[in-house]
């Protein structure tokens, strides 16, 4: 069994890097102090970007490889802040009753996880386990670290099940996450985190090397994360993981694996939920956690795939380029939007020079930004924000695996022109990738000793933006035109 990808850790599966594209790989450690706030928040700024070494020939003959997903904010259970004054839910698993338990049902827990076609009897002893499993978050003896001693056990526990326990054990944990979320008074804001993480990590398939099978989380979870992005009275840490997790359903779910799967109605239901969370003024602004939302919310959005509802309304495509459009949204950000605008199923009538346009001026913005940098000779060249930037610009163009790019997923605006409609649109396309593949290059390789651009290629990509304006700022033919 394989210890695949999880959305705690956002650790990324080795088919990231595309075949033959790199001699050699090190982890580069971001940890900007500016966005120390607070620390509560000090989870939220491990991120780690994987700067890929690039092989010796001809720098702009070759396209950089496609980069790690970031990692998660780390979750420490003291991340979360705690009112001291606050009311909140009791412990539902004490230690004595976690021993009961052992003592007097441990025995037939085991048995019937070995079953492969539970009687009514093994299935209640199931799910009074999945619910103990879950409960057992809410002990106050183990808050020291609740990943490693409650909800890494449980998931566990879910993984190496058979398929039909599985599934049991999978079903009654969300159920009673699901109770205890929305209890009132609420529990403690680590043991709510926790909950999320559970809910976010939960599979149908674990996946695994031999045979190989890929990783298929439990897309039943949805309804619950859908209805926990959406409240606005919820911690946002809590909330990004339940958006990586929404993310993790709309790009890993898999047609006809059991719990796996995701109908078309299913998936608008997600698509929809995050564009009108991601729309929702409640988490615009400036703040940490609030930015940090909105990039996993673009991100989910993109990963669902859909660029129009099941009626036709632009409405994920539209969401999507507001954010990648406003000026005042956070440099990363915009990227992630414009790389999820180049998952989506585009229609016929979409605006591709638009998005073409939205894309290089983050290039061109990046570029600069890290050339002034360079010439100050700071330690580091560019903040992390642009870091990611322009890695999310280079995949908007080029996806990170060749699945992604094949049909019928067609990720990358270079795939986009195999859809009916867009075909026209090829060598524009092609053109702008062009440069922006040198300048990539050119920041993963100098991450640490930082070397100016050479300003050819940073004038060749203000002149692109010059020279090719948009005929309109309408995403497709039938959105409303953005500012």
């Amino acid at each position: 069994m394989t210890h695949s990808p999880d959305v705690r850790h956002g650790l990324c599966p080795a088919s990231l890097v595309r075949d033959g594209s790199v001699t050699s790989a090190e982890w580069f450690q971001i940890s900007p102090s500016r966005e120390r706030a607070s620390r509560w928040w000090s989870g939220l700024l491990g991120a780690l970007w994987l700067c890929l070494g690039m092989a010796t020939s001809e720098l702009s003959a070759q396209e950089p490889a496609a980069p790690a997903a970031e990692a998660a904010p780390e979750v420490k259970t003291d991340d979360a802040p705690v009112d001291p004054d606050a009311k909140y839910a009791p412990p539902r698993l004490t230690p004595e009753d976690e021993t009961k338990w052992r003592r007097s049902s441990l025995v037939s827990f085991q048995n019937a996880l070995r079953a492969s076609a539970p009687t009514s009897a093994e299935t209640k002893v199931l799910v009074d386990g999945a619910t103990l499993y879950v409960n057992k978050i809410t002990m106050t003896s183990l808050r020291k670290d609740l990943w490693k001693s409650a909800v890494d056990p449980a998931k566990r526990v879910v993984d190496l099940a058979p398929p039909a326990v599985r599934s049991i054990l999978a079903s009654a944990m969300v159920k009673q996450i699901g109770e205890m979320l929305r209890e009132n008074p609420r529990h403690p804001p680590e043991v709510e985190l926790n909950l999320v993480l559970l809910l976010a990590n939960l599979n149908s398939q674990p996946g695994s090397t031999t045979p190989p099978t890929p990783m298929v989380p439990y897309t039943p979870a949805h309804p619950l994360l859908i209805e926990y992005i959406q409240d606005p009275t919820r911690l946002v840490q809590s909330r990004i993981h339940a958006a990586m997790a929404l993310g993790r359903i709309g790009r890993d779910a898999i047609v006809g694996v059991k719990d796996g799967d995701l109908s078309v109605v299913q998936r608008a239901a997600v698509a929809t939920s995050v564009a009108t969370t991601l729309r929702s003024t409640e988490i615009q602004g400036s703040k940490v956690g609030h930015v940090w939302l909105r990039w996993r919310l673009v991100e989910a959005l993109g990963n669902c795939g859909l660029g129009i509802e099941p009626t036709g309304a632009p409405t994920y495509i539209d969401a999507a380029m507001a954010v990648a459009a406003d000026p005042k949204e956070n440099i990363k950000v915009r990227a992630a939007a414009l790389q999820a605008v180049s998952q989506m199923n585009l229609p016929g009538n979409t605006n591709v020079p638009l998005i073409l346009s939205e894309i290089m001026k983050v290039v061109e913005q990046v570029a600069k930004n890290y050339n002034s940098a360079a010439q100050a000779k700071v330690k580091q060249p560019v903040d992390p924000d642009s870091s990611w930037a322009i890695m999310e610009c280079y995949l908007a163009f080029q996806p990170a695996t060749q699945q992604q790019a094949n049909a019928p997923r067609l990720w990358g605006m270079l795939n986009q022109s195999k859809r009916s409609g867009l075909g026209g649109y090829s060598a524009s396309v092609k053109g702008a990738y062009d440069l922006c593949v040198p300048i990539t290059n050119h920041m993963i390789n100098n991450a640490k000793s930082p070397i100016v651009i050479p300003k050819a290629q940073v004038d060749a990509v203000s002149k692109w933006v010059q020279d090719n304006p948009p005929a309109d700022r309408k995403p497709t033919a039938t959105s409303a035109a953005l500012p």
